[in-house]
């Protein structure tokens, strides 16, 4: 269970873009732009400051907000999992104190469900 969270973890992290938390940093874009030809992975320098563009499995911050909107409101059975509303803060857009059992409910299956709609399928379909 606690690895599994630890995955949860940095997918969810990742897609959130949490500031320290994500893994899609600039040494990552530049790792993947020395050995990837692909189109949006290079990093590119805006006033001096290298810049890195949003990659397509990041939210932005209106699916996030749509996201965490969907999740505040969603409604459990009793024992199915503790309430995962109350994990969450509109108001910075963050998840907080998430127990493994949450994280394996919220990866497993409401993931896939509330990421329908943001992500493109074939990424979707890689995180699920």
């Amino acid at each position: 269970m606690h690895i599994e969270k630890n995955v949860f973890d940095n997918i969810f992290y990742t897609v959130m873009n949490v500031s320290g938390k994500t893994k899609d940093n600039l040494k990552v874009k530049a790792n993947l732009e020395l050995y990837c030809n692909q189109e949006g992975l290079q990093l590119f320098e805006d006033n001096g400051r290298v810049m890195k563009s949003p990659a397509l499995y990041v939210l932005d911050k209106t699916k996030l907000q749509y996201f965490c909107k969907w999740m505040t409101e969603l409604r459990l059975p009793d024992g199915y999992s503790s309430n995962i509303s109350r994990c969450i803060n509109l108001e910075n857009l963050s998840f907080h104190d998430m127990k493994s059992h949450d994280c394996h409910i919220f990866m497993q299956q409401l993931l896939p469900i509330g990421l329908r709609e943001l992500l493109p399928k074939a990424i979707l379909g890689a995180i699920t």
